[in-house]
């Protein structure tokens, strides 16, 4: 695995690109097998905050280290949307073992609804916050455009918009991590023998036979 994906890929990987997905998958899925789903993905929470940290603290006066660090921190941006499409399916043939019901249309309308939902409500909360920072209106066609009107943004508002920006985010994947690990304990190896039982491939009791644990 010396190869490094093209950026791009990595771009379109990020923005839901179902072949850039499949790239991902095909380039990281040794990595993915070797530590576990759940162990990968709480090791790309930790290192995004880390890095949105590193972003808050060091590279406000640096901006050759913030362009740096910013384009790195689009890797595993991307992965995240990747491993969620492998934990997604373990999830419903998890359901569906302990259910016997086919849930993957009411998972996957909830999956898209709670990110509008949220996509929604993290933008306005957002914004209100500028404006209670005294982030000042600009609107252009074009950054010339936007130069030409000459507002300087105060201290507070920068100051405000860098932590919601960076301090912000590096909490919340502190606490997806931290989640992550308390709620989600099903095993690979585990959900793998739930597909085949619910597949008809083996029974029931030898599924429960081989289960790493009692769920």
């Amino acid at each position: 695995m010396s190869k490094l994906l093209p950026y791009e890929t990595i771009v379109k990987a990020h923005e839901g690109d179902p072949d850039a997905i499949d790239t991902v998958l095909s380039h990281y899925a040794g990595y993915i097998r070797y530590f576990s789903k759940r162990n990968f993905l709480a090791f790309i929470f930790v290192l995004l905050a880390a890095s949105q940290l590193i972003i808050y603290f060091f590279c406000r006066e640096s901006k050759m280290f913030f362009i740096v660090l910013g384009g790195i921190c689009a890797i595993p941006n991307a992965l995240i949307a990747v491993v969620r499409t492998y934990i997604a399916p373990d999830t419903i043939d998890y359901t569906r073992y302990k259910t016997g019901k086919d849930c993957s249309g009411i998972f996957y309308s909830l999956q898209s609804f709670i990110n509008k939902a949220l996509n929604g409500v993290v933008g306005s909360i957002t914004l209100f916050i500028l404006a209670l920072g005294g982030w000042q209106e600009v609107v252009g066609d074009s950054f010339a455009d936007l130069a030409t009107q000459g507002v300087t943004q105060t201290p507070q508002a920068l100051v405000t918009l860098w932590v919601l920006g960076y301090l912000i985010p590096a909490i919340g994947f502190v606490i997806a991590a931290v989640l992550l690990y308390a709620f989600y304990n099903l095993k690979d190896k585990d959900a793998a023998l739930m597909a085949q039982c619910n597949a008809g491939k083996i029974t029931r009791e030898e599924c429960e036979s081989r289960l790493s644990r009692k769920y």
